[in-house]
Formats: structure tokens, sequence, C-alpha cells
């Protein structure tokens, strides 16, 4: 195996992703990993959480296909976002770590979130999500762009004839992104606050982040918090509220639409 150490020291990578795990052997990818020294992301595209985490530990890290399919099934075909409730229960006690799982919506291999919708703001909350829950967030090119091919070669648009740093996307994950560079929340454990049919939230520090599939308004009643008395603000990415917590642990409401929001506590 002195190969693939060769190699990550001659061009100083700093990871590896490795396509068509499946297709060698876990004792293989063991060595493989450990002669590499860095960290090794394996590809196996299968939705079964129990068959995929046999693959981590070999590896450090796996695509999470099984995550995948939850927000594909909640966000872009409306199945209830208990679906994700169920995802997670599983998921605790099945990965050895969930922490370094990467997380996406779209890759290269499947037909892009908006080939089989048109609805935008769906996915804007499902890319929020992937870029706040636990695990290491991916991007795919051209979501940014609102890319909307189906079928390999469909979904491998080419970025460069169609690049836009304005557009409505890019802005959202550019403040998203500057989000988590301020407040640091994936430092924090990710803990389930509410869940039912038509929305799914969960804190990590003192953010409290909510995601809905629905595109009515969505109000709910949350019991479960461990914030203080004082000023919060509600944000949508987008746009600014402020709410006012009466005291720890006290229900305090809030109304969604189509979005993903925030809730900071600020002292």
């Amino acid at each position: 195996m002195s190969w693939i150490s060769d190699l990550v020291q001659t061009y100083n990578f700093d990871a590896l992703g490795i396509g068509a795990t499946p297709y060698v052997s876990r004792d293989f990818w063991a060595e493989f990993s450990e002669a590499s020294g860095v960290f090794c992301v394996g590809e196996v595209l299968n939705t079964d959480l129990h068959y995929l985490a046999t693959y981590q530990g070999p590896l450090e890290s796996i695509l999470n296909y099984t995550l995948y399919d939850a927000l594909r099934g909640s966000f872009q075909q409306a199945k209830p976002m208990t679906g994700i409730q169920n995802y997670y229960h599983d998921a605790i006690l099945t990965w050895p770590d969930i922490t370094v799982l990467r997380n996406f919506i779209n890759n290269h291999d499947n037909p892009r979130f908006l080939s089989n919708s048109t609805n935008v703001e769906v996915l804007k909350a499902s890319l929020a999500f992937i870029m706040t829950s636990v695990g290491i967030s991916v991007a795919c090119y051209g979501d940014e762009q609102v890319f909307s091919g189906s079928k390999d070669q469909a979904n491998r648009e080419p970025l460069w004839t169609d690049m836009e740093a304005d557009s409505d996307i890019y802005k959202f994950l550019r403040t998203i992104n500057t989000f988590r560079k301020q407040l640091k929340f994936y430092s924090y454990d990710q803990v389930e606050r509410l869940a039912d049919d038509s929305l799914y939230s969960f804190t990590r520090g003192q953010c409290f982040f909510a995601f809905t599939n629905s595109l009515k308004s969505e109000l709910r009643t949350v019991s479960s918090h461990s914030y203080e008395e004082g000023i919060c603000y509600l944000t949508s990415f987008t746009a600014t509220v402020v709410r006012r917590c009466n005291s720890t642990n006290s229900p305090w409401s809030y109304v969604m639409r189509g979005q993903a929001s925030c809730l900071q506590n600020v002292d």
C-alpha cells in the first residue's frame, strides 16, 4: 500500500473520495484508508442504512444515501416529514460516527431535485437542511443555478455557460455559509425538538432550526426548548423578525410557509 501513501504525499491531498466502493472488499479499504493517512469517503449507491453502516469503519465516511432518500421523500415528493425523524431515530443507533457522513440532496449519479419538482422554495429548504444538520454538508454544483437535469448525462450540465453569482439560491447558500461561520453551531449536538407530517425541527447550541415541506402557513407551538427569557431572532435566511421568549421551556409559537427557519437566542 505504499503507492497510495506516496501519491497522497506527492500531490498533498487532504482527503480522498472513492467511487464504486462496494466492488472492492471492506478489508482492502481498511488497509487502503490507513495507508493513505488522510480522510477517506466512500460512495455506496444504496439507501439501506444497515448495509451502508458496514462501510464506515473500513472508511471514515460514506455518502449518506439513507438521509438523501429521506430528504427527497419529504421535500421533493411531499411525503410526511416524520420520514426524517424515523431516519434519525435509527441512524443514531446504527452509524459508528454520524458526524462525519457526507450529506447531500443532489449529485451527478441521480436526477436533480428539480427534475421532478418545480418548487424552488422547497429545494432551498432541503439545501438549508443539509447545511445545518449534523454531518458534512455537500452542495452539488449547479444547485445555485437551479439546474434541473434528469438522468445522466442530463444532470451534468456545464456550469461555465450559466454561472450567475447573483442568483437567488447562490445568495441563499452564501447567507447560510456566513451564518455557519459566525455562529459555529456545527460544534454542537443536534437535538430533535418537534416533528410531524409537515415539519421537522432541531436545535444545535442556541440555534433552533425548523423545516417544512408545506406551502401553506404552518403554525406550531414548541414546548421543548432551552431558551432563556429575552429576545430571540427568527430568520428564514432571507428576512428576520424578532420574537420574545418569556422564560426557559415556556411554549412559544411561530409560523412558516415553505421555508427553512432558524431561531437564534441573543443575550
